[in-house]
């Protein structure tokens, strides 16, 4: 009774392993114990004794199963247990990444004789490996990025005070400064968590991911509503519903495209020029006027309502199938986007929006609040629509010109190959990119962004050869029911 012990080197209730972290039956594992008196008498004296005392020490070990616990859609913090003993209580007290619901796994079948508090989950009698899991409840897109966005800091461009949260990289644009708050929210910056899987998959069955550029406030058609009236003729729709939806682009560049080219045989427009393809200073291919004679003379409109490209990306693309395009040239190529386009599961989730065309005469003065207005005005070619309805569009370049982090990049777009603005603007990608701004100073030019980084107008013909990336907005239906990660370690979100 006298006597105490203490195991130097294991506590009791974890696993033995030995030396090389193997952790098995069979293996072989040295305890080192420290024995001593309980009080400071000194027994020998006291009792009169001469010799040593000798001892027989039987230490009895109850060994018992050892037991897994992870855990699934949870941050995993050191102080959880990783481990537990048969028949042990488990209590995990999840504190600040405690999800609200939550779903518990003993030898991979559900159980549900446990309790979960505040935070605290304690499961009984463990009889098994235990997996935790999160629980998502569905919860509406738009509501999900409203919520999210809590401004805490500002940001200056263009003489435009602009809210930002920073820890979510969401901007509220102010409607292109118009308004100090209840704008678009937009994710800005080099790389936001704005990552989404809309349920797109190629033919192989991998997912496709898009990106959230925002949540906007968005005219749409319904059967009641076709919002194709302009009854007050002040060159916008006003028979549409309208309510906040979330847009979204394409991760990945479909290839690369012509905005619109047609043989001159298919046009109807007395507005065209016939064209030639030669090489350019800034570009892969420029259209320029020729009158001489051609034995397939073909011309290029910077009408979105008309274009070639409209149509690939709304028929083609949208229905996942082939076609014949004009790419660049007057003669027809097969494009095969069957395992590229929107697969059904995708297609229902896509809204009949209404998309602003209007595109600015001059641009090398322009901030994005400014590329802003001019594309929702009425600054057209001549004969050229200033609004389309329909389901896949591109971006504008004020998207991209949001898209940066403006407390970095105080630049006009024209100048964004700065690399304080393009390396801080999630939508750039080094590679030529079309935008849906028309150059309205003329018939065929349309905005790029350039593949150092800036917004380019200038001569850029619309029968050039771009990067596609294509944009839609969703239903307002649309919630999120999951997150995952890809193999690259890619966190996005998984909507219903």
């Amino acid at each position: 009774e006298n006597l105490e012990y203490e195991l130097k080197d294991y506590q009791l209730k974890e696993k033995i392993c030995d030396t090389s972290n193997v952790c098995k039956l069979g293996i072989k594992k040295d305890f080192y114990i420290t024995i001593k008196y309980n009080d400071s008498v000194d027994i020998y004296t006291a009792a009169g004794y001469e010799t040593d005392f000798i001892y027989n020490l039987n230490l009895d070990f109850n060994f018992q199963p050892v037991y897994n616990v992870t855990y699934t859609d949870i941050t995993v913090e050191d102080t959880y247990p990783s481990i537990i003993l048969e028949t042990d209580t488990l209590e995990v007290d999840l504190g600040e990444n405690a999800p609200n619901s939550i779903k518990v796994l003993m030898s991979e079948a559900e159980i549900t004789d446990y309790t979960y508090e505040n935070g605290i989950l304690t499961i009984p009698n463990v009889s098994g490996d235990i997996e935790i899991q999160k629980v998502f409840e569905p919860v509406n897109l738009v509501e999900y990025i409203t919520n999210l966005h809590s401004p805490n800091s500002t940001v200056t461009n263009n003489s435009i005070t602009y809210k930002v949260d920073t820890t979510n990289g969401i901007i509220d644009d102010g409607l292109g400064g118009t308004v100090s708050s209840g704008g678009n929210l937009r994710y800005y910056g080099a790389s936001p968590n704005n990552y989404i899987d809309i349920g797109d998959r190629d033919s192989s069955g991998n997912i496709i991911l898009w990106r959230i550029i925002g949540v906007f406030e968005t005219k749409y058609a319904t059967d009641e509503l076709p919002c194709n009236t302009d009854s007050d003729s002040d060159g916008h729709y006003d028979n549409c519903e309208s309510e906040k939806l979330v847009k979204i682009i394409r991760n990945e560049s479909i290839g690369e495209y012509s905005w619109d080219v047609k043989p001159i045989s298919t046009t109807t427009s007395s507005n065209v020029n016939i064209f030639k393809a030669t090489p350019m200073s800034r570009g892969p291919l420029i259209a320029t006027p020729d009158l001489e004679e051609q034995d397939n003379p073909f011309t290029s409109e910077n009408n979105w309502s008309d274009a070639t490209l409209k149509t690939l990306l709304n028929e083609t693309y949208y229905n996942s199938s082939t076609t014949s395009y004009y790419n660049s040239s007057a003669t027809a190529i097969t494009v095969d986007l069957t395992g590229e386009g929107l697969s059904e599961v995708a297609r229902n989730k896509v809204e009949n929006a209404l998309w602003n065309l209007g595109g600015p005469t001059s641009y090398t003065s322009l901030y994005s609040d400014g590329f802003y207005s001019i594309e929702r005005g009425t600054t057209v070619d001549s004969g050229n629509p200033t609004e389309w309805v329909g389901k896949i569009g591109l971006m504008y370049s004020s998207d991209y010109g949001y898209a940066t982090d403006l407390g970095s990049c105080s630049k006009t777009l024209s100048d964004y190959n700065n690399s304080t603005c393009y390396t801080n603007d999630w939508l750039y990608n080094s590679d030529f990119q079309w935008t849906m701004s028309p150059r309205s100073s003329n018939s065929d030019s349309v905005f790029i962004v350039y593949s150092v980084g800036d917004v380019y107008g200038g001569s850029y013909n619309a029968l050039s050869s771009s990067g596609v990336r294509p944009v839609l907005y969703l239903k307002s239906d649309v919630s999120i029911v999951g997150e995952g990660t890809t193999s690259e370690g890619i966190n996005y979100y998984v909507v219903d």
